[in-house]
């Protein structure tokens, strides 16, 4: 089970790893052999809202930070390999 979780929190660090370089969810996506949908579930999942990291900084009225990061909640990504994300 920590291996599965720490394979969740490693493709979820690459998808945001990759999306932060400016690039589309489709980009992503195809990057990581991934449906688009899953793209857009962790991108919002992890504060994203329209290409914007969601900040203390940055945070307008009616948006909110996720304080906790639960992997179970991430269960579609087992369904990609984990080959797909390594460098």
């Amino acid at each position: 089970m920590e291996t599965l979780m720490k394979e969740r929190e490693f493709k979820i660090s690459r998808i945001l790893e990759e999306y932060d370089k400016r690039k589309t969810q489709i980009e992503v996506a195809e990057m990581f052999g991934m449906d688009k949908k899953h793209v857009s579930w962790v991108t919002q999942q992890s504060d994203y809202k329209h290409t914007r990291k969601i900040t203390h900084e940055n945070i307008r009225l009616g948006e909110c930070i996720s304080p906790i990061i639960d992997y179970e909640d991430f269960a579609y990504l087992d369904q990609y390999p984990i080959e797909n994300f390594r460098k």
